[in-house]
């Protein structure tokens, strides 16, 4: 990776990723791409690119997000990549070794560009698991050889935040791993990692029957992974718990919907979404 004297000269309070994709623009599609990422020198109290870095190596960079897609801030999917392009679990920045992170660019849907971090760390304060974050700056090289900056003209792209991606995981989401022979009571009740979202390319997930505009989409096992039998019980389990809710003994814990949920997580759940104004309140992350 080859730096101009604007560069080496930046420094920041922040830790700070460079990545160059030698040349390539970054798209929907995976990039090769060099990572390099320093954190704060102590003594200091500032990061250049001269520094000690806290990894450097091969990776991988594509866009990310839906209503976001298209910004002129890119949204950034990370992976960190062995030389044979497969995953390598790194710890970044001081965070869990993982391979998928994100580079979440906040601009028009967070001008204070810290709302999402802040009520990730509120939620990881009262022990609800959210994913953990770092703010950092940005050095994006798609074009000549050399990386210049900071002129916003240049390769410098400004603060991210630095997130780990929801996956299942010890450090992640830490649910049971579903097996394909996990056909059947007790080991098909989970762990489910799904989601109310716009769906990926080629996902169609399921409605369910008591509201058929809620569109729920597997994350974990993914759609072309689940086993029929397996969709089958989270789509009937879901059924349930809106049948449970809608029905004439909601409120009783055992025939009631507290039969299916936990509860006071729930509750917690909700308030963070009101207290943050989250405009995609319902249109968030689940696991069961």
């Amino acid at each position: 990776m080859q730096v101009d004297s604007t560069v080496t000269q930046f420094e920041s309070h922040l830790p700070t990723i460079y990545i160059d994709t030698f040349g390539a623009s970054v798209v929907t599609g995976w990039l090769d791409a060099h990572v390099h990422v320093v954190d704060v020198e102590p003594s200091s109290g500032v990061s250049n690119v001269l520094g000690f870095p806290d990894f450097s190596g091969l990776g991988a960079v594509k866009r990310r997000g839906s209503s976001t897609v298209n910004s002129p801030k890119v949204n950034m999917s990370l992976e960190i990549r062995d030389p044979f392009r497969d995953d390598r679990d790194v710890s970044l920045l001081g965070m869990p070794a993982e391979s998928d992170w994100v580079l979440w660019g906040p601009q028009r849907f967070d001008r204070a560009m810290m709302r999402n971090p802040w009520m990730y760390e509120i939620s990881n304060q009262i022990g609800y698991q959210a994913v953990r974050t770092r703010f950092v700056e940005v050095f994006l090289n798609t074009g000549p050889d050399t990386m210049e900056g900071p002129a916003p003209s240049g390769d410098y792209w400004g603060v991210y935040v630095l997130m780990e991606r929801i996956k299942r995981g010890p450090d992640r989401v830490d649910v049971d791993e579903l097996e394909v022979w996990h056909d059947a009571e007790p080991e098909i009740s989970g762990g489910y990692i799904l989601k109310i979202d716009r769906p990926d390319p080629g996902d169609f997930g399921f409605m369910t029957a008591r509201c058929n505009c809620l569109q729920v989409l597997h994350v974990d096992p993914k759609e072309e992974e689940i086993l029929p039998e397996q969709a089958a019980w989270i789509d009937s389990y879901m059924d349930s718990f809106f049948a449970a809710l809608d029905g004439p003994n909601f409120t009783s814990p055992t025939l009631g919907y507290a039969n299916y949920i936990d509860v006071d997580s729930f509750i917690d759940f909700h308030i963070l979404q009101e207290f943050s104004k989250n405009p995609d309140a319902h249109l968030s992350l689940i696991h069961i």
